[in-house]
């Protein structure tokens, strides 16, 4: 499956949030997912990343990962409360450090985590 998924959070038929992910080796992996600031801290984003868990166990992948900023202070508590975690350099796949080395470069960040 080589095709980008994503999903939207809505409320009232109008969209506040969306996540997209691909399949990275045998994984589902998060590109981007953001809320609208009006409506950040109501669960939207977890309830993303819950659709997203469960997509990637009825494809038989091994679970979810991400990447995200080492430098925003929520960022990491945020995703370890939803059962990420930061995963050591000899846990990273090939995939997964050509894609850390890839985002870093781009961005100039970040931390890998998985779930």
């Amino acid at each position: 499956m080589d095709e980008d998924l994503a999903w939207v959070a809505t409320v009232d038929d109008a969209v506040v949030g969306f996540l997209v992910a691909e399949v990275l080796e045998d994984a589902l992996h998060v590109e981007e997912v953001a809320v609208e600031s009006d409506h950040a801290r109501r669960g939207h984003a977890t309830a993303l990343l819950d659709v997203v868990a469960e997509q990637a166990a009825a494809l038989g992948l091994s679970g979810v990962t991400l990447t995200t900023f080492r430098d925003v202070p929520w960022n990491r508590p945020f995703y370890e409360r939803r059962r990420f975690r930061s995963l050591g350099e000899e846990e990273l796949t090939d995939a997964m450090r050509t894609r850390f080395l890839e985002e870093e470069e781009h961005y100039g960040w970040c931390g890998s985590c998985g779930s």
